[in-house]
């Protein structure tokens, strides 16, 4: 019985452990995105280095929405942008992996890391009116 919870509280601290890697808020809800172009902003702050594992997309409302999705990075840098997603989505967010001088490394990809401070996540242009977007961004130490 030790044993089964001392297994048990190892596998407890390493799900919170994992769990607490990203920060608080990085479940992003947009409600009611609609047909036109206004983009709304999010923004979340983070206190420690993190790297970016990927983006859920889960879309709901009006049967065939069609919605833009982009999540951005204080310095400019655009960690993840899709145009047009019509179903629900996970993709794993990688960039192409370089040499010191920038050149790329042929098939050789890597996570994207973000530096304490924020990153905003934009929603926009609905096929439809009163869509529902729910876009959580996956951090990890």
């Amino acid at each position: 019985m030790v044993r089964f919870l001392t297994a048990l509280s190892i596998l407890l601290a390493l799900t919170v452990s994992f769990a607490s890697a990203g920060p608080d808020g990085d479940v992003f809800t947009f409600e009611n995105v609609s047909t036109s172009g206004n983009t709304t902003a999010q923004t979340n702050k983070i206190s420690t280095p993190v790297w970016v594992e990927g983006i859920y997309v889960d879309l709901s409302g009006y049967a065939s929405p069609t919605v833009d999705v982009d999540v951005v990075a204080l310095d400019g840098r655009t960690i993840y942008s899709a145009n047009s997603l019509t179903a629900d989505t996970y993709l794993p967010v990688r960039e192409a992996a370089v040499t010191t001088a920038g050149v790329a490394i042929a098939n050789t990809e890597t996570k994207i890391p973000l530096w304490p401070g924020k990153f905003e996540v934009f929603c926009g242009n609905a096929g439809t009116t009163g869509v529902t977007v729910s876009v959580k961004v996956l951090l990890s130490r």
